[in-house]
């Protein structure tokens, strides 16, 4: 299959998730050296608590914080704490641009921490079709998406009055599964139906901890994104999306 960038892209994000077991050092002291590594291009930090998977209620020490480093215009976001890193970007254009961040976030992490293993590598396409935005807002959905992804959806006696819908399909892929997300959504500010697409990645065997290991088993989730995309869609709203090949 060709790949394609769409003019009219319809990701609101893309998220690189990578577990590892515990590091106490992350929970116990200030990640100075990893900001270090990263404050040039993710100059802005925030901070958040949360609780870790040891049981809270037995230990204060479940307790760790999130620090989430951001770009300028707080368009990429590196997450780091004592049990993952996390790479988002709110404004995706394409896979090699993205990449660049993970590889950084992932060879700084190796370099700071010492770790063996990953746990779990995903890559999260979050994809909302805005059919207003398309100019598609009379079309139906059933002529847009899947009709198996739609449910109740393409009922016609019922379609058009449903106020939620959501389903959950997960598939085998090689390397892992991809857990297919989709129903009804509304962007904040607007009542109108947008449909939801969110496309998750997921290898759950562990991996060892290694930069060129992780980017290429992303890579792979990458190729399998753009056609696992391309079948939830049908040619009319793809043509709406304006594709333009990449060589």
């Amino acid at each position: 299959m060709t790949r394609v960038i769409y003019g009219a892209n319809p990701l609101s994000s893309v998220i690189c998730f990578v577990a590892f077991p515990r590091i106490l050092a992350i929970d116990n002291e200030l990640p100075v050296d990893f900001q270090k590594s990263l404050v040039t291009k993710y100059p802005f930090l925030e901070t958040n608590d949360v609780r870790g998977s040891v049981d809270s209620r037995e230990s204060e020490s479940a307790r760790s914080l999130v620090y989430e480093f951001f770009s300028p215009n707080k368009e990429v976001m590196v997450a780091l704490a004592g049990e993952f890193l996390c790479i988002r970007t709110t404004k995706y254009e394409r896979w090699e641009t993205f990449r660049e961040h993970v590889q950084n976030a992932l060879r700084t992490l190796l370099a700071t921490y010492t770790l063996s293993v990953f746990t779990h590598v995903s890559l999260n396409y979050v994809n909302v079709i805005d059919k207003e935005a398309l100019n598609l807002g009379r079309v139906g959905w059933g002529d847009l998406i899947r009709t198996s992804l739609l449910g109740p959806l393409a009922d016609a006696d019922i379609g058009g009055s449903l106020e939620e819908l959501s389903s959950q399909t997960s598939i085998e892929i090689e390397e892992g599964s991809v857990r297919i997300v989709s129903g009804l959504v509304t962007k904040p500010g607007s009542d109108d139906p947008c449909f939801l697409i969110d496309n998750d990645f997921i290898r759950n065997e562990s991996l060892d901890a290694d930069e060129h290991k992780s980017l290429d088993l992303l890579d792979q989730f990458n190729r399998e994104s753009g056609r696992v995309f391309r079948w939830c869609i049908k040619n009319r709203l793809h043509e709406a999306l304006r594709p333009t090949a990449v060589l």
